[in-house]
Protein backbone atom coordinates (compact mmCIF):
# COMPACT_ATOMS: atom_id res chain seq x y z
CA UNK A 1 0.00 0.00 0.00
CA UNK A 2 1.41 3.26 -0.67
CA UNK A 3 2.78 5.72 2.04
CA UNK A 4 -0.50 7.93 3.26
CA UNK A 5 1.30 8.78 6.37
CA UNK A 6 -1.32 6.24 8.20
CA UNK A 7 -1.15 3.06 6.19
CA UNK A 8 -2.84 0.70 8.68
CA UNK A 9 -5.28 3.30 10.49
CA UNK A 10 -8.20 4.75 9.38
CA UNK A 11 -6.99 6.17 5.87
CA UNK A 12 -5.19 3.11 5.27
CA UNK A 13 -8.78 1.56 5.75
CA UNK A 14 -10.32 3.80 3.73
CA UNK A 15 -8.00 3.77 0.57
CA UNK A 16 -7.78 -0.21 0.72
CA UNK A 17 -10.44 -1.35 -1.13
CA UNK A 18 -10.07 1.39 -4.23
CA UNK A 19 -6.16 1.29 -4.02
CA UNK A 20 -5.96 -2.56 -4.73
CA UNK A 21 -9.18 -2.45 -7.51
CA UNK A 22 -6.40 -0.01 -9.37
CA UNK A 23 -4.01 -2.12 -8.66
CA UNK A 24 -6.10 -4.97 -10.13
CA UNK A 25 -6.98 -2.97 -13.00
CA UNK A 26 -3.70 -2.00 -14.27
CA UNK A 27 -2.16 -5.46 -13.78
CA UNK A 28 -5.08 -7.00 -15.97
CA UNK A 29 -3.97 -4.03 -18.70
CA UNK A 30 -0.92 -4.98 -18.68
CA UNK A 31 -1.65 -8.42 -19.43
CA UNK A 32 -3.56 -7.19 -21.77
CA UNK A 33 -1.43 -5.96 -23.39
CA UNK A 34 0.82 -9.30 -24.04
CA UNK A 35 -3.07 -10.93 -24.82
CA UNK A 36 -6.22 -9.42 -24.96
CA UNK A 37 -8.34 -11.80 -23.53
CA UNK A 38 -6.09 -12.27 -20.45
CA UNK A 39 -8.45 -11.54 -17.22
CA UNK A 40 -7.60 -12.23 -13.52
CA UNK A 41 -9.98 -14.90 -12.26
CA UNK A 42 -10.65 -14.73 -9.10
CA UNK A 43 -10.20 -17.56 -6.17
CA UNK A 44 -13.90 -17.77 -4.05
CA UNK A 45 -12.52 -19.08 -0.58
CA UNK A 46 -16.34 -18.43 0.49
CA UNK A 47 -17.12 -21.17 -1.40
CA UNK A 48 -17.12 -24.62 0.27
CA UNK A 49 -15.64 -26.56 -2.67
CA UNK A 50 -12.85 -23.43 -2.53
CA UNK A 51 -11.74 -23.55 0.73
CA UNK A 52 -8.38 -25.18 -0.17
CA UNK A 53 -5.39 -24.09 -2.19
CA UNK A 54 -6.33 -24.09 -5.82
CA UNK A 55 -4.96 -26.86 -7.17
CA UNK A 56 -4.07 -26.11 -10.64
CA UNK A 57 -2.01 -22.92 -9.56
CA UNK A 58 -0.50 -25.53 -6.38
CA UNK A 59 2.48 -26.38 -9.07
CA UNK A 60 3.40 -22.72 -9.81
CA UNK A 61 6.52 -22.53 -7.63
CA UNK A 62 9.06 -20.14 -9.53
CA UNK A 63 11.16 -17.67 -8.83
CA UNK A 64 10.02 -14.38 -9.84
CA UNK A 65 12.75 -12.03 -10.62
CA UNK A 66 12.03 -8.14 -9.54
CA UNK A 67 13.80 -4.73 -10.57
CA UNK A 68 13.95 -3.94 -6.88
CA UNK A 69 13.57 -6.87 -4.39
CA UNK A 70 16.03 -9.42 -6.87
CA UNK A 71 14.60 -13.02 -6.88
CA UNK A 72 11.10 -13.89 -5.00
CA UNK A 73 10.72 -17.58 -4.72
CA UNK A 74 7.37 -18.39 -4.42
CA UNK A 75 6.69 -20.73 -1.84
CA UNK A 76 3.45 -21.55 -0.10
CA UNK A 77 2.26 -23.37 3.39
CA UNK A 78 -1.38 -23.58 3.12
CA UNK A 79 -3.14 -24.00 5.94
CA UNK A 80 -5.57 -26.77 7.34
CA UNK A 81 -9.07 -26.46 5.09
CA UNK A 82 -11.25 -26.73 7.56
CA UNK A 83 -9.87 -23.27 9.61
CA UNK A 84 -9.73 -21.20 6.20
CA UNK A 85 -13.99 -22.83 6.07
CA UNK A 86 -14.38 -21.40 9.76
CA UNK A 87 -12.64 -17.95 9.25
CA UNK A 88 -14.46 -16.93 5.99
CA UNK A 89 -17.64 -17.89 7.35
CA UNK A 90 -18.18 -14.87 8.67
CA UNK A 91 -18.25 -12.88 5.11
CA UNK A 92 -22.36 -13.22 4.70
CA UNK A 93 -22.42 -11.09 8.19
CA UNK A 94 -19.87 -8.50 6.77
CA UNK A 95 -21.83 -8.26 3.57
CA UNK A 96 -24.68 -6.92 5.55
CA UNK A 97 -22.27 -3.64 7.41
CA UNK A 98 -23.56 -0.79 5.69
CA UNK A 99 -21.02 1.94 7.07
CA UNK A 100 -18.36 1.51 4.53
CA UNK A 101 -15.55 2.05 7.12
CA UNK A 102 -17.13 -0.91 8.80
CA UNK A 103 -17.38 -3.22 5.86
CA UNK A 104 -14.16 -2.80 5.13
CA UNK A 105 -12.24 -3.00 7.97
CA UNK A 106 -13.61 -6.28 9.09
CA UNK A 107 -13.41 -7.67 5.33
CA UNK A 108 -9.70 -6.66 5.68
CA UNK A 109 -9.12 -8.66 8.07
CA UNK A 110 -10.07 -11.41 6.52
CA UNK A 111 -7.80 -10.78 3.26
CA UNK A 112 -5.14 -10.64 5.75
CA UNK A 113 -6.04 -13.97 7.35
CA UNK A 114 -6.25 -15.68 4.19
CA UNK A 115 -2.22 -14.05 2.80
CA UNK A 116 -1.57 -15.38 6.27
CA UNK A 117 -3.21 -18.99 5.49
CA UNK A 118 -1.53 -19.12 2.30
CA UNK A 119 1.76 -18.48 4.01
CA UNK A 120 5.01 -18.34 1.90
CA UNK A 121 5.51 -14.88 -0.30
CA UNK A 122 1.80 -14.60 0.55
CA UNK A 123 2.37 -13.78 3.94
CA UNK A 124 4.84 -10.59 3.52
CA UNK A 125 3.16 -7.75 1.69
CA UNK A 126 6.64 -7.30 0.00
CA UNK A 127 6.50 -10.47 -1.79
CA UNK A 128 3.13 -11.21 -1.85
CA UNK A 129 2.33 -9.86 -5.71
CA UNK A 130 4.71 -12.35 -6.94
CA UNK A 131 2.82 -15.06 -5.97
CA UNK A 132 -0.26 -15.79 -8.53
CA UNK A 133 -2.63 -16.50 -5.99
CA UNK A 134 -2.51 -12.95 -4.60
CA UNK A 135 -4.17 -11.53 -7.63
CA UNK A 136 -6.71 -13.95 -7.45
CA UNK A 137 -7.48 -13.69 -3.61
CA UNK A 138 -7.68 -9.80 -4.02
CA UNK A 139 -10.14 -10.19 -7.29
CA UNK A 140 -11.87 -12.30 -4.65
CA UNK A 141 -11.83 -9.04 -1.95
CA UNK A 142 -12.59 -7.07 -4.94
CA UNK A 143 -15.59 -8.96 -6.13
CA UNK A 144 -16.93 -8.84 -2.43
CA UNK A 145 -16.84 -5.11 -1.94
CA UNK A 146 -18.98 -5.30 -5.77
CA UNK A 147 -21.40 -7.51 -4.16
CA UNK A 148 -21.64 -4.84 -1.32
CA UNK A 149 -21.75 -1.81 -3.57
CA UNK A 150 -24.72 -3.90 -5.31
CA UNK A 151 -27.13 -4.33 -2.12
CA UNK A 152 -29.50 -2.14 -0.40
CA UNK A 153 -27.00 -1.70 2.83
CA UNK A 154 -24.00 -0.65 0.46
CA UNK A 155 -25.08 1.27 -2.44
CA UNK A 156 -24.38 4.83 -1.99
CA UNK A 157 -21.54 4.38 0.92
CA UNK A 158 -18.64 5.08 -0.09
CA UNK A 159 -14.47 5.77 1.70
CA UNK A 160 -14.54 8.68 3.17
CA UNK A 161 -11.60 10.46 1.36
CA UNK A 162 -11.01 13.68 -0.02
CA UNK A 163 -8.41 16.05 -1.50
CA UNK A 164 -4.91 14.10 -1.99
CA UNK A 165 -5.81 11.22 -0.01
CA UNK A 166 -8.54 10.29 -2.83
CA UNK A 167 -5.52 9.89 -5.44
CA UNK A 168 -4.69 6.58 -5.45
CA UNK A 169 -1.10 6.51 -5.98
CA UNK A 170 1.32 5.89 -7.73
CA UNK A 171 -1.55 6.24 -10.25
CA UNK A 172 -3.77 9.35 -10.97
CA UNK A 173 -6.98 7.28 -10.50
CA UNK A 174 -9.33 9.12 -7.88
CA UNK A 175 -11.29 7.05 -5.48
CA UNK A 176 -14.52 8.18 -6.76
CA UNK A 177 -13.20 7.05 -10.73
CA UNK A 178 -13.32 3.49 -9.08
CA UNK A 179 -16.62 2.83 -7.28
CA UNK A 180 -18.36 1.46 -10.78
CA UNK A 181 -16.65 -1.63 -12.22
CA UNK A 182 -18.60 -1.71 -15.37
CA UNK A 183 -17.24 1.82 -16.13
CA UNK A 184 -13.81 0.44 -15.49
CA UNK A 185 -14.86 -1.64 -18.48
CA UNK A 186 -14.99 -5.11 -16.18
CA UNK A 187 -17.89 -7.34 -14.48
CA UNK A 188 -18.17 -10.41 -12.31
CA UNK A 189 -19.74 -13.48 -13.76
Amino acid sequence: MPSTGDPHGYLGRERFLPWHRVYLLVFEQELQAVSPDITISYWDWTDPNQQSFPAWVAAFTETVRTPDQGDIPVERFPGDSGYLAQVVQVIPQILKLSNYSDFTEQLEHVHNFVHNWVGGAMAAIPTAPADPIFWMHHTNVDRLWWQLQQSPAGQGKHPNLSGKDAVLEPWRYREEDVRDIQQLGYRYV
